[in-house]
């Protein structure tokens, strides 16, 4: 784009003279020219993290990175002019650099976010292999290197009609379709600054000038956060661009607070979490808030509009935005007030309401609709509206024709198919789901009563009915399926209100049912319709136990053996699970019972937990059923090394050559700590390469937002320092082909071995894979040219059972499976030491052994320590109910932030390559000889929040009283780990103390090792988003 020249073509016809007949890629040119120094948006540095500084992008930095981008497509995309190029990219504001950059080389822009893997997955089926992918410039890149105008001369006239970019609609009709725009359909955009405005002088928002910036948190491939952008270039109004995370309640709120923008962008279901988490007065700075996307509800609403004013906007993906206009009294915030522009009209439909209708004009400058259907003479929206009592230019949505469901975050799916589908059960006469403004859907079944059962209750009616929802739920999107805790039978006394046609009338009917429907969104998600017979025998409750899992993981095919550990369920699942089975057990035996989460992840099959509810009927120990699996466990460990040191040949071979600088492979880099070993690595001037072994596909992607995520140096991952491998690590040379693996054998000297996964419920069979990873990784280093020293990062847990009395557990190997913790983690981490033990003792294999404390969040305001932990989930649920633990007893205060154990632990590496040739093995305790006192930080605690210092065991009551409802464990996470808690009250684990003389020697760092002191831990409450 020829934005130097002020005399160029683009700056000529990009000016606003132009207006309504502009390419945006001129608009640029003439911005760029003419207010080079004005503000396109405002970002933050750090594109991940809103606490970042913040900085002006302008719109000589837009064109000057939108040349860059132009050219890279042209030297490195080999396709043909007018082909469809698929963008999909972190939701920053590269998503408008790349459609300038499209236009102007000439390529058909696909808008797509990686939100959507189902789709994600669809395009890379129908390329039939044939997909070529190109990892995208950064902005820095963009921005740094200077590129010459790239050439784009053209006129309106000449490209009105050609197809510039493809969005996706919503899928309100069905699944998602591809909507082709052109350059007609940007234009209308660009003719909203024409339209006029009413006597009384109110126009669309952004026709005047606004007072700061405009916050838009959506994203850009929806044409909501893009139209946005849009708005910015055609009247230069600044858009305030939120990072790519979570936005919460209160993410938003320090976001307004710090950068002060004056309007706003919310979709619906945002005002309403805003509302519901008490901050609504945080939209009392904003002149207005345009909110859209779904139905508002009433209340939030009605609240917001005290506090700003709030214009509802209306449009489509098909459509685009239709020009709209500030109501004149606040308290109509629920009505849409439309330019004449619109070429808006009302058909009348049935009870007051009316569908909107596009009639084609003499022009298409204001009608978008009409460029993406150009064949149409009238579009029909389907869309239901009614009128103000009083105010006839006041109009407010009512739903759609169609009856297409849209939930309070703004995605919809049409539930006509999934009723019909529910509907064929004999027993069901009508299907009725419902959910708009609501975050979920639910079903209410209207039956046959002529084919009931006299004394059939509607639990069992929905147990028989259950599996016909399964069957509707295959065919819907996610958001869209129905869980088993929102159905249920409706008053058999109130039939549906049918119309003519014999279709439910919803509206009516939703109205006459409104108690029941309330009373399915109050229940908790883990709630169950399910009792057991009396006195049942061992098969009635292996049946029921079955059927019942099925259902909650919605799991067809289910049998008695399954282990639905390695199906992939969460904690949630667990939960739910634990529930059932109390619930079960306690309405058998009338006692009071525990399942704890431990007991399911050792017993994971529906054969077990069916012989737990059985035993516990019947009177049977239920502990002696939960120690079954891991007592076979902890018998079978000598087997388990046995087995994978078998076969180790004898250290025949010379010494390898000396290597000036150092090639590594470091194995999970994606996660906290691995993230910051390999932010140093890349600073040593002595490691020349480092390959990263993690098992997911897209490694590099993950590590560019681990960094981000981080503060860390995303410019330093470039292909030249960092390559990046998905890894299998139970299978022949990790997954890899023989190429890759023959070039790591020639050039790697050194492993850093960091994954496993972090999971002290599974039992040792879990952990198999990693186990042979081990062995995996001695095989490798004896084929290798340089025979790799591997390092092995271990955990206290592997030498958790040594004996208190005998003092501090001292830097050395053990081979004895009792000094072992009883999990199944710690017991994997014990078997891998003793195999890198062997392979060390009788095949020279340099080995070290790291021994890893806690690790705790960093020294640094940019990253955070993981909020699933043990302390972080227990700090934040206590600062929510306003309670805190008086004593952790057992549990030891000796953390280190996870940069520090990152530089410990290459400080180590540094150490053991002068002592490698005549010390083959080594064991380091990478553990804060300095602990901090409990008692020590609750000052600070209670200095910052109104909290109430109790005994654990009170603390822990408070929780139990808590419904585990998803909202609940969302705000409250220590309800995830309420078993763990319950299990230090009764039995507090005493910590080993690990020895750490070896490795204070070794590494300054650790030995300069201060105690976790007050200033760290606000840090982390800051982290956490605790406090400011």
């Amino acid at each position: 784009m020829s934005h130097i020249d002020e005399t160029s073509m683009g700056d000529m016809l990009g000016g606003p003279r132009n207006t309504g007949k502009r390419l945006l890629p001129h608009v640029v040119d003439y911005q760029a020219a003419h207010n080079p120094g004005s503000v396109f948006a405002i970002i933050p540095t750090n594109l991940s993290d809103h606490r970042s500084p913040w900085c002006n992008f302008t719109f000589s930095e837009l064109a000057r990175a939108t040349d860059y981008t132009a050219w890279w497509l042209e030297n490195n995309v080999r396709a043909e002019k007018g082909e469809p190029i698929a963008y999909l990219g972190q939701n920053d504001i590269r998503y408008m650099i790349f459609f300038l950059a499209f236009q102007a080389v000439g390529y058909k822009h696909i808008v797509h976010g990686l939100e959507n893997e189902d789709s994600v997955r669809e395009i890379k089926k129908a390329s039939h292999d044939e997909l070529v992918i190109h990892q995208i410039p950064s902005l820095d890149d963009m921005l740094c290197h200077g590129a010459a105008p790239f050439p784009f001369e053209t006129t309106y006239e000449a490209e009105e009609d050609t197809i510039v970019a493809i969005f996706h609609s919503s899928g309100t009709t069905g699944m998602p379709k591809p909507v082709k725009f052109t350059n007609g359909y940007f234009s209308c955009y660009d003719n909203i600054s024409r339209c006029k405005p009413l006597v009384d002088g109110r126009t669309y928002p952004f026709i005047a000038k606004l007072n700061g910036p405009h916050l838009t948190p959506a994203v850009f491939f929806h044409m909501m956060a893009f139209g946005c952008l849009m708005e910015s270039i055609l009247r230069t109004q600044t858009m305030l661009v939120v990072p790519e995370r979570m936005m919460t309640e209160r993410v938003l709120a320090e976001i307004i607070a710090t950068q002060k923008p004056k309007s706003a962008h919310l979709v619906s279901s945002v005002v309403d979490s805003i509302y519901q988490a008490g901050y609504i007065d945080i939209l009392s700075s904003l002149d207005f808030v345009i909110s859209g996307g779904g139905p508002l509800f009433e209340a939030a609403g009605t609240a917001a509009s005290q506090a700003t004013c709030v214009i509802q906007a209306y449009g489509s993906t098909e459509a685009g935005i239709l020009p709209f206009i500030p109501p004149v009294d606040r308290k109509d915030w629920n009505y849409i007030e439309l330019l004449a522009e619109a070429q808006f009209e009302l058909e009348y439909v049935e009870d007051g309401l009316f569908e909107a209708i596009i009639r084609r004009g003499p022009s298409r400058e204001h009608q978008a609709i009409f460029h993406t259907h150009p064949d149409l003479l009238q579009y029909r929206t389907k869309d239901l509206f009614a009128k103000h009592p009083t105010k006839p230019n006041l109009i407010t949505f009512r739903g759609r024709i169609d009856d297409v469901i849209v939930l309070s975050n703004g995605e919809k799916f049409n539930p006509s198919e999934m009723e019909n589908i529910i509907e064929q059960h004999p027993k069901v006469s009508r299907a009725f789901i419902l959910g708009t403004g609501r975050f979920e859907p639910a079903l209410l079944l209207e039956v046959k009563q002529e084919n009931l059962d006299k004394e059939e209750s509607d639990h069992e009616l929905i147990d028989e009915i259950w599996p016909q929802v399964i069957e509707a739920n295959k065919i819907c999107l996610a958001h869209g399926r129905i869980v088993r805790s929102r159905v249920a039978v409706a008053d058999r006394s109130k039939p549906f209100r049918l119309n003519a046609k014999k279709n439910i009338q919803r509206r009516h009917t939703e109205h006459e049912h409104q108690e029941t429907i309330d009373a399915i969104y109050s229940k908790s998600i883990y709630s169950h319709n399910r009792i057991l017979n009396n006195d049942p025998t061992l098969g009635q409750v292996q049946e029921f136990v079955l059927d019942a899992m099925g259902d909650m993981l919605a799991i067809s095919d289910l049998t008695l053996s399954s282990d639905i550990v390695s199906r992939g369920i969460d904690s949630l699942h667990i939960l739910q699970i634990s529930a059932f089975l109390i619930d079960t057990i306690e309405q058998q035996t009338g006692k009071e019972t525990r399942v704890p989460a431990a007991w399911i992840y050792n017993n994971p099959t529906p054969g077990h937990m069916a012989d737990i509810v059985y035993a516990s009927i019947t009177g049977s120990e239920l502990s002696a059923l939960g120690d079954t699996r891991r007592t076979a466990s902890s018998k079978s460990v000598e087997q388990w090394a046995t087995e994978h040191t078998q076969g180790l040949p004898a250290a025949v071979r010379a010494a390898p050559p000396s290597k000036p600088s150092h090639d590594i492979i470091l194995t999970g880099s994606t996660g906290s700590l691995g993230s910051y070993i390999l932010d140093q690595l890349l600073k040593m001037p002595t490691v020349n390469h480092i390959y990263c072994f993690n098992r997911a596909s897209d490694g590099r992607t993950k590590q560019i937002k681990s960094f981000e995520a981080r503060g860390l140096a995303v410019g330093a991952l470039t292909a030249e320092r960092v390559e990046f491998y998905q890894v299998k690590y139970g299978e022949p040379r990790f997954g890899l082909s023989v190429q890759v693996y023959d070039k790591l054998l020639s050039s790697v000297d050194t492993v850093l071995h960091n994954a496993w996964e972090v999971n002290f419920n599974l039992d040792l069979i879990s952990f198999s894979s990693h186990i042979r990873g081990v062995r995996s990784f001695v095989d490798f280093s004896l084929n290798s040219r340089y025979l790799a020293h591997v390092h092995f990062v271990s955990s206290r847990g592997a030498v958790a059972g040594w004996p208190l009395d005998k003092g501090l557990v001292p830097e050395t190997f053990f081979e004895d499976s009792s000094v072992a913790d009883s999990t199944g983690y710690g017991t994997s981490k014990h078997i891998s030491e003793r195999i890198l033990l062997a392979a060390a003792r009788q095949s020279g294999v340099p080995v070290t052994i790291h021994r890893v404390g806690q690790v705790a969040g960093p020294t640094t305001e940019k990253g955070e320590w993981n909020r699933t932990e043990w302390f972080p989930t227990l700090m934040i649920t206590s600062v929510a109910i306003g309670q805190i633990p008086d004593a952790m007893v057992g549990v030891p205060m000796d953390w280190i932030p996870v940069d520090s154990m990152a530089r410990i632990f290459l400080e180590l590496v540094a150490a053991r390559r002068k002592t490698q040739d005549g010390l083959r093995s080594q064991v380091f305790h990478l553990n804060n000889p300095a602990e901090t006192e409990w008692s020590d930080l609750l000052p600070s605690i209670q200095e910052r929040f109104p909290i109430e210092v109790v005994p654990l065991r009170q603390w822990i009551e408070t929780l139990d009283k808590i419904p585990l409802s998803q909202h609940e464990i969302t705000k409250k996470p220590a309800l995830k780990l309420l078993d763990f808690w319950k299990r230090i009250d009764v039995d507090p684990i005493i910590q080993v103390s690990l020895c750490t003389n070896a490795t204070g020697a070794a590494s300054e760092t650790l030995r300069n090792l201060r105690p976790a002191d007050q200033k760290l831990f606000d840090l982390y409450l800051r982290q956490w988003g605790l406090c400011q």
